[in-house]
C-alpha cells in the first residue's frame, strides 16, 4: 500500500514539474520569442489512458542561423481537422534554445492571460 502510494505521489510531483516547466517556458517565449514559419511534417492521433482521444502536431523550422529543429504540440480536435501535413505554421522559438518553441497562437494565449 505505501509502494502505491509513494508511486503516485511521484507521479504527481512529475506532472506538477512538467506544468511549472511549460508554464516558464511559456513566460519566455512571450518576453524574448522570434516568431518564425515552421513546416507541419506530421498529425498525430492517440487515446490516452482515460480513454480520451487526443491529437498531436509535429513540425520543424530553421533558427536564424539555418539549424533544423522539430518539436511535438498538442493540438485541439478542430486544429486537427484543419490541420495538414505540410502546411506552414507560425511558431515562435527562443533564440538562446530554439529547442523550446510553440505555436505562435499559443504563445498570444499566453501573453493574454499574462497581462490580466
Amino acid at each position: 500500500m505505501t509502494s502505491v502510494l509513494l508511486g503516485m505521489g511521484l507521479i504527481l510531483f512529475a506532472m506538477v514539474v512538467v506544468v511549472v516547466r511549460r508554464g516558464l517556458q511559456m513566460r519566455k517565449l512571450v518576453d524574448h520569442g522570434v516568431v518564425t514559419t515552421a513546416i507541419v511534417t506530421k498529425i498525430l492521433g492517440h487515446t490516452g489512458a482515460t480513454g480520451v482521444r487526443r491529437s498531436s502536431m509535429r513540425y520543424s523550422f530553421q533558427d536564424a542561423q539555418g539549424a533544423s529543429y522539430q518539436n511535438t504540440v498538442m493540438i485541439s480536435p478542430s486544429e486537427r481537422e484543419t490541420m495538414i501535413e505540410g502546411a506552414h505554421v507560425e511558431i515562435i522559438y527562443l533564440p538562446v534554445n530554439p529547442k523550446v518553441s510553440a505555436l505562435a497562437l499559443s504563445v498570444e494565449l499566453a501573453r493574454k492571460a499574462l497581462e490580466k
